[in-house]
């Protein structure tokens, strides 16, 4: 029997049979308690209570053990939110699909002479002025690699974020292919971009992969359109779509987050004991417990966030919120005032400090803003009381308002 139940029935029975019985089962687990529960010292104390005056006082303080019992482990229980695997399995298909269209890409250059782990550089001219003419024939991410004529048994999706070879070998594949699919091998003809009937194969591969992607982030749409915070704050906010939605529903808890810096810090924007911003230098690696393959415990240095939603975070909802703002805007603003600053400090100028760093402190100023906004919108929404950020409630300093 799980110990929580264990101890709502013990505490259950010293209220219906106040028997000496209720209370040696209540000692029994004393123990197991004050190992998992080793803060809750109001649960100790009450446990420890009934084990010293046995009866009397056990009765009298039933009602506030059992209400502590179930706060704790109702808070302890595992979050169960089934975005997330939809999410996961998004990024999991468009990260397999982006690795699939790189091999296809490394075939073809090594075709045309070009070694693994070397660059363009070692190509004959010929070479190069193929590729040339490739990146000019592609150079706009408008020039889809396929234009939009239904076909009887399947539609090519479009993939204007991939490189231009792949648009090249994709546009090429769209005049090979029957009716939308591959070919059969006796019916396939060789030439000079498919030289083998294999090198079609994986571009078929990809298409039913960029195909089975879009899908799947046209599904997470639908579902993340239901959800209360998607309708009450981010559907509203400019720069953030469905699947980055996706991602913050799915990787935040705000039942868990009391504090909008519970959130800084799980997203990895929070800052370490020296001061600098959290990142995976050893001085902010903290020491964790793991299970061995031997059943034994072990101690590894661990980050302290969430990587994925660290990198979403920063990586691309932060380009996308300054693209998107068109140098208006609230979170545009703080991205522009903090950057400004910065290029302007003797500690951070131009000269001192390179470009790089400057940027990315006035992108990780805007997306603490945005948290932030998102932590007061979502509490609302959920009933929950919002904490002001320490900087108001502690310092009195408002850098939003």
């Amino acid at each position: 029997m799980r110990i929580e139940n264990q101890a709502i029935l013990a505490c259950q029975v010293v209220r219906e049979t106040r028997s000496a019985k209720a209370c040696q089962a209540l000692l029994e687990i004393q123990e197991r308690i004050a190992c998992q529960v080793q803060s809750e010292t109001q649960i100790w104390l009450a446990c420890q209570k009934i084990g010293e005056t046995q009866l009397t006082a056990a009765c009298q303080c039933y009602e506030e053990i059992r209400n502590q019992l179930a706060f704790f482990f109702k808070e302890k229980t595992v979050h169960h939110n089934p975005i997330r695997p939809y999410v996961k399995g998004a990024y999991a298909m468009q990260k397999l699909r982006i690795e699939m269209g790189n091999r296809i890409v490394a075939n073809f250059k090594i075709k045309l002479g070009q070694e693994p782990g070397k660059n363009e550089d070692t190509l004959d001219d010929e070479s190069k002025e193929l590729l040339a003419s490739i990146r000019k024939k592609c150079s706009r991410v408008a020039d889809a690699v396929v234009d939009g004529k239904d076909k009887p048994k399947k539609r090519f999706a479009d993939d204007p974020a991939a490189g231009d070879v792949m648009k090249l070998l994709l546009r090429h594949y769209k005049t090979v292919a029957i009716d939308g699919e591959l070919p059969k091998k006796a019916k396939f003809k060789a030439d000079p971009v498919f030289s083998e009937y294999t090198e079609a194969a994986l571009v078929a591969s990809y298409v039913d992969m960029l195909a089975y992607e879009q899908k799947h982030f046209h599904i997470l749409g639908k579902i993340v359109s239901d959800h209360p915070i998607w309708k009450a704050f981010l559907d509203d906010v400019r720069g953030v779509g469905p699947a980055m939605g996706g991602v913050i529903i799915a990787e935040f808890n705000i039942h868990k987050s009391k504090y909008v810096s519970s959130m800084w810090a799980y997203a990895g924007l929070d800052v370490g004991s020296d001061g600098r911003a959290r990142s995976k230098r050893k001085e902010h690696l903290v020491d964790r417990e793991y299970m061995k393959p031997n059943g034994e415990l072990g101690t590894k240095k661990s980050i302290t966030y969430n990587p994925f939603l660290h990198d979403k975070l920063l990586g691309v909802l932060a380009d996308c919120l300054i693209k998107s703002s068109r140098k208006a805007g609230r979170y545009y603003g703080a991205y522009a005032d903090t950057k400004h600053r910065l290029e302007n400090h003797p500690k951070y100028k131009k000269g001192v400090t390179n470009g790089f760093h400057r940027e990315r402190y006035a992108k990780r100023k805007m997306i603490k803003l945005f948290i932030q906004d998102l932590y007061v919108a979502w509490k609302e929404v959920e009933g929950l009381p919002a904490m002001p950020p320490y900087s108001v409630a502690k310092l009195g300093m408002d850098h939003a308002a």
